[in-house]
């Protein structure tokens, strides 16, 4: 519920705003549905349901105008004309239009039972405190929050040459190159195993002293290497080397998600127990940077912080890197969803008044969120690849919509008009519209580059 308090001048504003009509002005007070929830429990059709952000939505469909709501309505706030207006669907419009700011999310004041409201009403729905003073005693007051950190490896992009060298000296098998580019990435593999040093590199040439033991041949992770009229010869690659390397953000959701915790934490690194492995894959499935996988018939895939990487990489690309993150996200944030939708220990919820909230007790540094995220709103600190969507669609239930606008307040590519008619060509289904929107009007699917799906098309 949301309350008035005294700083309230009774200019009526946000009566006149308030898209549901659910804020009146009784004994000289300006008050609101108490969200008791009365009306939805006595509606024969189910016509009144709760929402998500802890109002209440009346599907027009379903209602028979019968009146009951209207007649067990405490506030004597309901009325049919034709279908149930007075119903507070939380959407905190009347928040945001108070030119006083008298108005406060109370929603804690529900801890009260229903007849209990009822003899409550005025004491509630009006309080004569400031609204700072209402905030503190709510417990909507400023915390001071310690970041969680982790420690991971990092690899710059922009100095990697995806010679694939760290792919190779990694014992643990966590980095992981996908190169699109044909012939020799000089990863060196070659040099190091040539028991004869006949390898030059340089000018992809086999020296004189080549025995022919074609030992190169088979450990060219590239293929590169190849023998032609019995001459061992080395393919230099078809034009600039393009591809894009991942590798373990040591995040920790494999173990998570192991069913025999054969991955278990141990000062900070995840470590694999091949004897308590059932080869589900359920580690590989769930892994957002693609690195678990069986090799040699082991599962691995988990960055044990070795540190062979940083020393063998010959451009300086990769170091130890501490992520620290205190759940904070910047102004971008359009408080889409999107980031709780893909949390895999569910650490992010979305209040409706406060934006996005994190359970740093259940983050694990994943970065999942920030991978996912349409804004950058959420910064990637160490690994995963951004995701865009290449697919998705919007629908609005025009029997639900109460036409409060929000959906084209908060959409960031003007893409929702008046009407509340989506244009196609400028929405990117983010889903800050159906995350906004108080009575579930609004729903949006998209597919990303991964193919993963969110919503319901």
């Amino acid at each position: 519920m949301f309350v008035t308090t005294s700083e309230c001048t009774n200019c009526g504003e946000c009566i006149r705003q308030c898209p549901t009509q659910a804020i009146t002005e009784i004994q000289g007070h300006v008050v609101s549905c108490i969200t008791c929830g009365m009306c939805a429990d006595i509606c024969p059709t189910k016509a009144i349901t709760f929402n998500k952000y802890g109002g209440f939505v009346v599907d027009r469909e379903k209602c028979t105008r019968c009146g009951l709501c209207q007649a067990v309505c405490p506030m004597g706030i309901i009325k049919l004309d034709p279908y149930p207006l007075g119903i507070c669907a939380r959407c905190g419009k009347c928040v945001d239009v108070c030119p006083v700011n008298a108005r406060v999310d109370g929603g804690i004041f529900l801890k009260y039972r229903k007849e209990e409201l009822v003899d409550k009403l005025l004491t509630l729905a009006y309080i004569e405190k400031t609204a700072e003073e209402v905030k503190i005693e709510i417990g909507q007051v400023a915390e001071v929050v310690k970041p969680i950190s982790k420690r991971s490896i990092t690899i710059d992009r922009e100095k990697c040459t995806l010679c694939g060298r760290c792919e190779w000296v990694c014992p643990t098998s966590s980095i992981k190159l996908q190169v699109e580019t044909e012939g020799c990435t000089r990863c060196g593999k070659c040099v190091e195993v040539c028991p004869f040093n006949a390898i030059d590199l340089e000018n992809y040439q086999m020296l004189k002293r080549c025995t022919k033991c074609l030992k190169c041949v088979s450990e060219c992770p590239q293929g590169a290497i190849y023998v032609d009229n019995g001459e061992v010869k080395i393919r230099p690659p078809q034009g600039e080397i393009k591809g894009d390397i991942s590798w373990c953000a040591n995040c920790g959701i494999c173990e998570l998600n192991c069913p025999t915790h054969a991955i278990y934490e141990e000062r900070g690194r995840y470590l694999n127990d091949p004897s308590l492995c059932i080869h589900c894959g359920t580690c590989e499935e769930v892994c957002p940077m693609g690195v678990r996988g069986e090799h040699d018939g082991i599962f691995k895939g988990t960055c044990i912080l070795c540190g062979k990487c940083i020393k063998e990489c010959p451009e300086k690309a990769i170091s130890f890197a501490k992520v620290e993150w205190d759940g904070s996200v910047t102004d971008a944030c359009t408080r889409c969803g999107t980031c709780s939708m893909v949390c895999p220990t569910q650490a992010i919820t979305l209040n409706p008044r406060k934006g996005v909230e994190v359970d740093l007790d259940k983050c694990i540094l994943c970065e999942t969120c920030a991978s996912y995220c349409p804004y950058d709103a959420i910064p990637i600190l160490t690994s995963l690849p951004k995701r865009t969507v290449v697919e998705g669609s919007t629908k609005v239930d025009k029997d639900l919509c109460v036409h409060c606008q929000l959906c084209v307040q908060v959409c960031p590519h003007n893409a929702i008009s008046e009407d509340i008619d989506v244009d196609p060509e400028k929405c990117i289904y983010c889903g800050a519209c159906e995350q906004i929107c108080p009575v579930n009007a609004i729903s949006v699917w998209r597919r990303f580059d991964n193919g993963r799906e969110l919503g319901r098309r």
